[in-house]
């Protein structure tokens, strides 16, 4: 029964996003364990399910099927933002999360927010640029729908550079 109502709710979002104008939809695959998760691109904007909402002046720049996922990434940093901080969150239903970027030397702190609860911060900071890496996994939720918001903050790890840079790839949803 949960199996159908996940379905439902994807073949719900699927087709909300098609019939508004989006192409894409979330991409079903089998974990390791069997376990079925969505990826969600970040090619899929909007306030709805299973949709990227950010908020700034993020940069969406694609052409990169080896480096990103969908070949395609959204990153910001200070050049963009100045100092009006920027965040951008994801409407899911399911069970977990998984927030995925790229991490480089001028990489914040971020805060996360799952269900309006603060998770925490984040240090984003890699010494070398790396990407596809996981930023941030929650905890197993109770079946549903949720909200996860991450906001970039003014704070940083002390090795960090000045340029506030941050991204979003993709999200991995695993349904109930």
């Amino acid at each position: 029964m949960k199996t159908a109502k996940t379905f439902l709710r994807v073949l719900s979002a699927t087709l909300a996003t098609l019939l508004c104008g989006g192409v894409v939809a979330p991409l079903t695959a089998l974990a390791a364990d069997g376990t079925a998760e969505l990826t969600v691109n970040d090619s899929e904007t909007g306030a709805g399910l299973f949709q990227f909402d950010f908020k700034g002046n993020w940069v969406h720049e694609g052409g990169y099927p080896d480096r990103f996922v969908g070949g395609d990434e959204h990153w910001i940093t200070t050049a963009q933002f100045g100092t009006n901080y920027p965040s951008v969150t994801l409407r899911f239903s399911g069970t977990k999360v998984a927030l995925y970027g790229h991490k480089v030397a001028d990489s914040p702190f971020v805060r996360i927010t799952l269900d309006g609860k603060d998770m925490g911060t984040v240090d984003l900071y890699s010494p070398t640029r790396v990407e596809k890496v996981l930023l941030y996994e929650s905890d197993t939720l109770p079946d549903g729908d949720h909200v996860i918001t991450m906001e970039v903050l003014a704070d940083k790890n002390p090795a960090a550079g000045n340029g506030h840079e941050v991204s979003i790839d993709y999200a991995v949803v695993t349904p109930d």
